[in-house]
């Protein structure tokens, strides 16, 4: 099995920036009525975010930022919950699939209903993936093992698939996986959607947008999970790209929750009793890709010596503020399918050691010089490549770092000939799919076109192995790991790629908000309905 993965820059740059894109119409929009749902009351919500609270609004294409609020606007048919490594019931109350992972029937619940008051029901939960399928945009790569739906009766939807897949895990996607409304979708139309409409279940819905500005939030009264004393009525997610902005703005009490906090920010909101910080592990990890067929890194021993010259700690310390944690392979810490140190190889900083590799390659002297990209403006990675400037210096090897707009970056990763790409560039990356597979696959799996496989490595044994572990993460899920973690052996022994830390995760919150927890296969996203105010 091979999926064609289908990835766009715009979800990169939000990796990348957590601040990207534009919005696609100007000016202001007002979101449709809910039928016999106005969302009245005081108790609003304020979340200073660092990116346009919508970029992309079609929840079919959708592979941005935007899942911010998207997620509070849609209704998937379950949700990820990497605790427990389960699934939690939210459009879709119960479900099974066939032994062999063939046929998967998901149980629509009775009752919920859509923004403009139709039923949410299999046919409209059909017509939603096969929109999504259909477009071809965004994540709807993650649908491949689909051959077709089938509905059985008004609440059962069967999915007939073309190869074994976890589609528990699919469907609790935070893209492409969306539940929409046929007739709002059929009567509106693509171009209202993309000027900041929606067409959801969930418990917000759109009251007004503010063209990259913000989006305000009103509670759905018809909500299928009810409401309860002290959950928000609205919420304002609003665009605060600066950092020091977003930190007064939670000092002030003018926003209830922030994100993407440089270190230096949340150590000066530590002593604040008004304020809470909780550091967890997210789904994201940095990659250096190293060009496996192409000048000085095609030689095996010359990446196996820039995988010892990498100073890890140092990059964690000086250039993260110590809001990060080694890798210890190409799954983060926390999602199922990873490895801790010790159960696999993997490298660590040790110079002398990069010397003996560097002695043993075609260029026992170094003198050559390698070019090193990232998109420009992202402070923490131009700090990485400076310090590792400096180590390879000890190799007698130049590094020359090549800061980039996005599109160049893109564009010259993707080259088709060899000689046009860059030896080395800076990705980072999480999920779209909660399994590990997207991380191995990324990077590692021969594709054609070229997405973000920028090692350019192609080895059909690696590829057979990650097939078949994602075909078994629906049947075996042990075995399905143990086909990874022989997965990652390969790609410590062939090294096509410094894997060089895991993201951690902060969140600043004021402690009159409560219930906030954070899940990061949703990365950057507020659950607002879970959320409450503190009385008094």
């Amino acid at each position: 099995m091979k999926k064609k993965l289908m990835v766009t820059w715009t979800l990169l740059a939000a990796i990348l920036l957590a601040a990207c894109g534009s919005q696609p119409q100007p000016g202001a929009s007002q979101g449709n009525a809910p039928g016999g749902a106005q969302g009245g009351g005081k108790n609003v919500a304020v979340y200073a975010y660092p990116s346009p609270p919508i970029v992309d609004p079609d929840p079919s294409s959708c592979f941005d930022m935007t899942i911010a609020t998207l997620l509070n606007v849609y209704d998937t048919l379950l949700r990820y919950d990497p605790d427990t490594d389960t699934v939690q019931y939210q459009l879709c109350d119960s479900y099974e699939f066939s032994e062999d992972a063939m046929t998967w029937t998901f149980h629509i619940r009775e009752g919920a209903k859509f923004h403009d008051g139709t039923p949410v029901n299999a046919e409209a939960v059909k017509y939603s993936f096969e929109r999504t399928i259909e477009k071809g945009l965004g994540a709807s790569y993650i649908w491949a093992p689909v051959d077709h739906f089938e509905v059985t009766d008004e609440y059962t939807l069967v999915a007939h698939l073309s190869y074994a897949a976890a589609m528990d895990l699919v469907v609790s996607s935070p893209y492409a996986a969306y539940v929409m409304s046929p007739t709002t979708m059929k009567e509106k139309g693509d171009d209202w959607i993309a000027a900041g409409n929606e067409a959801g279940s969930g418990p917000y819905y759109i009251e007004s947008n503010t063209a990259g500005k913000q989006v305000v939030l009103a509670k759905f009264d018809d909500y299928w999970g009810g409401w309860k004393e002290n959950q928000f009525d609205r919420v304002v997610i609003q665009n605060v790209s600066e950092a020091s902005s977003r930190r007064l703005m939670l000092e002030s009490g003018d926003a209830d929750v922030v994100s993407a906090l440089p270190a230096e920010d949340v150590d000066a909101l530590s002593g604040n009793k008004d304020i809470t910080i909780v550091k967890q592990s997210s789904f994201e990890n940095l990659f250096v890709t190293m060009n496996c067929v192409y000048g000085p890194l095609s030689d095996l021993n010359v990446r196996k010596a820039m995988s010892y010259a990498f100073p890890y700690d140092d990059v964690i310390q000086y250039a993260l503020g110590g809001n990060g944690a080694k890798s210890t392979g190409p799954v983060p810490a926390g999602l199922w399918g990873h490895s801790e140190e010790g159960e696999v190889d993997s490298y660590h900083y040790d110079i002398e050691k990069a010397k003996e590799y560097l002695s043993q390659s075609s260029y026992p002297e170094g003198g050559f010089t390698l070019s090193l990209t990232y998109v420009t403006g992202i402070e923490e990675q131009r700090k990485l490549a400076e310090l590792f400037q400096n180590e390879l210096r000890k190799l007698n090897i130049t590094l020359d770092i090549q800061p980039m707009t996005a599109d160049m970056y893109t564009t010259r990763g993707q080259s088709e000939r060899p000689e046009d790409r860059q030896d080395m560039a800076i990705l980072v990356w999480y999920p779209d799919v909660p399994s590990p597979y997207t991380f191995f696959y990324t990077f590692y799996h021969q594709q054609d076109p070229i997405s973000f496989n920028w090692t350019y490595y192609a080895n059909d044994e690696l590829d057979a192995l990650i097939d078949q572990a994602d075909i078994l993460s629906a049947t075996d899920r042990g075995q399905s790991i143990e086909l990874y973690r022989q997965a990652q052996q390969i790609i410590y022994d062939d090294a096509p790629a410094i894997i060089a830390y895991d993201l951690n995760n902060v969140h600043c919150y004021r402690t009159s908000f409560q219930g906030f927890e954070s899940n990061p296969a949703y990365p950057y996203t507020v659950f607002f309905y879970e959320c409450t105010r503190a009385a008094g």
